[in-house]
């Protein structure tokens, strides 16, 4: 598929979902910006999801079930996830991952916060990548 050039009508063109825009910047942009208007419309207001972690430490999953059963039911349009851990010395930690918009993330993993800590158990951030 030929993707259109207005700045010097030398054409970018696509195969499948790659697409290969000639030139510098200034040039590649407005080619982009088609691309992005006319093959994923909509894509450009959708916003821009992120992810948090973090560890709780001295647990099990089976006790904190209700708070993950409630966050889940609270927060549909996050994805989480628990990964249970055995450290060092035998400690038993969940990374409690959670992933969606920035807003929604922040509030999800805030409320995770809290009712963790209100079950009594200890938690860190944990580093995303």
């Amino acid at each position: 598929r030929i993707i259109p050039n207005p700045y010097n009508r030398v054409p970018g063109f696509s195969l499948g979902r790659h697409h290969f825009l000639p030139g510098f910047p200034q040039m590649a942009w407005p080619m982009m910006d088609w691309v992005l208007d006319t093959l994923y419309p909509g894509i450009r207001n959708q916003a821009p999801e992120t992810e948090a972690a973090i560890t709780v430490h001295d647990a099990m999953e089976s006790p904190l079930l209700d708070l993950m059963n409630e966050f889940v039911r609270r927060y549909p349009n996050v994805r989480f996830s628990s990964l249970p851990h055995l450290g060092e010395e035998g400690e038993r930690k969940l990374e409690f991952g959670v992933r969606g918009p920035r807003p929604l993330v922040t509030e999800a993993m805030n409320y995770l916060k809290a009712e963790v800590e209100k079950l009594g158990f200890r938690w860190t951030e944990t580093e995303t990548v």
